[in-house]
C-alpha cells in the first residue's frame, strides 16, 4: 500500500490465472524445449529426508519416483511445506508414504500453451514430462512457462525496438536529404531556439 506494507502476494499461478488460457497460446515452443531435465530421481523406498536433500542440493521444486523409468509419484515443495505443517512427521518415512501418487503427465512434444491448459485443468503446478513410451524426460513447471514468457517478450521487445530504429532511420535519411537539396535557406532549432544545422 502507499505506507510500504503488505497487502497481499502475487504468485505464478496467479499470472497464469489472470492471464488467461488464450494468452498462452502464443506461446512458440513446445514442452521439450523449456522443461528441467535435470530434476532429483528417487526410489519408493528413498527417506523424505533424502528427497529435500535431493531437492535442495539440485535447487529443484519437486522430486520424481521412478519405476523401470515410468514416473510413479511426485513431491513437490508445496507438499514438504504441508507435510511440515502436519507436525511429527519423521523424515525417514519413504517417499511412497508422501508422496503424490495421482501425478500429470504430459508428452514432449505438446505446444507449451496445452501444458498451461493441463495444468490449469488439473490445478498442479508441475507435470511430468513423458516420452512415447511413457519414460520420464523431465519436469515442466509454472515457472518454467513464466520464464519463459519472459524470455519471448524480451525477443519482441528488441525486435520491436530494431524495426522501429530502422524506421526511423529511413525517415531520417529522407530528411536529411530534402534538407539538403533544399533550394531556400533551412535552419533546425533545438527546443531552446538555438540554431543546431542549417543548409
Amino acid at each position: 500500500d502507499g505506507a510500504g506494507q503488505a497487502v497481499g502476494i502475487v504468485s505464478n499461478s496467479d499470472f497464469r490465472f489472470s492471464l488467461g488460457l488464450d494468452f498462452f497460446r502464443r506461446l512458440r515452443d513446445n514442452v521439450r524445449a523449456v522443461m528441467q531435465d535435470r530434476v532429483p530421481v528417487l526410489a519408493f523406498s528413498d527417506s523424505l529426508q533424502q528427497a529435500l536433500s535431493a531437492m535442495e542440493k539440485q535447487h529443484a521444486s519437486c522430486v520424481i519416483a521412478l519405476s523401470d523409468q515410468v514416473p510413479q509419484g511426485i513431491l513437490t515443495e508445496r507438499d514438504a511445506v504441508r507435510l511440515y505443517h502436519q507436525g511429527e512427521v519423521s523424515l525417514q518415512l519413504p517417499l511412497s508414504q508422501v508422496m503424490t501418487r495421482s501425478l500429470a503427465t504430459i508428452p514432449q512434444d505438446v505446444p507449451l500453451h496445452e501444458a498451461v491448459e493441463r495444468m490449469h485443468q488439473e490445478r498442479v503446478r508441475h507435470l511430468v514430462v513423458v516420452d512415447g513410451s511413457g519414460h520420464f524426460q523431465g519436469v515442466v513447471s509454472e515457472q518454467d512457462v513464466v520464464a519463459q514468457l519472459e524470455s519471448e517478450y524480451l525477443e519482441r521487445t528488441l525486435a520491436d525496438g530494431r524495426a522501429a530504429w530502422g524506421r526511423l532511420r529511413v525517415v531520417e535519411a529522407q530528411l536529411h536529404s530534402v534538407f539538403h537539396q533544399a533550394s531556400e535557406y533551412m535552419g533546425i532549432l533545438a527546443l531552446d531556439g538555438t540554431l543546431e544545422s542549417a543548409n
